[in-house]
C-alpha cells in the first residue's frame, strides 16, 4: 500500500520479492514512469515477474555467493 500512497515521492523502486501476486502494482508503478528492481531467490520467483524485471531482475543466488566469498577474503586465514 506505501508504493502506492507514496508514489510521487521516488522515481525507483527495489523490491525483495518473489511473488507474482505483486505483478499488477509493478505494471501500475511501471506506467507511472518508476523504475522496479526485483531482488528474489530465482526458482522462487514467479515466471512472469522476472519477465517484467528483466535486466533488473537479481538473482539473490549470485549475490550471496559473492558477499559471503569477500567477507572470508577479509577476514583473513
Amino acid at each position: 500500500m506505501d508504493m502506492l500512497l507514496l508514489r510521487d515521492k521516488y522515481e525507483r523502486a527495489i523490491i525483495l520479492t518473489g511473488d507474482g501476486d505483486f505483478l499488477p502494482l509493478f505494471e501500475y508503478l511501471k506506467k507511472q514512469d518508476k523504475e522496479i528492481t526485483i531482488i528474489a531467490f530465482p526458482k522462487r520467483t514467479a515466471r512472469e515477474l522476472k519477465r517484467f524485471a528483466g535486466s533488473k531482475f537479481i538473482g539473490l543466488t549470485n549475490e550471496r555467493y559473492l558477499l559471503e566469498r569477500k567477507t572470508q577474503k577479509r577476514r583473513g586465514p
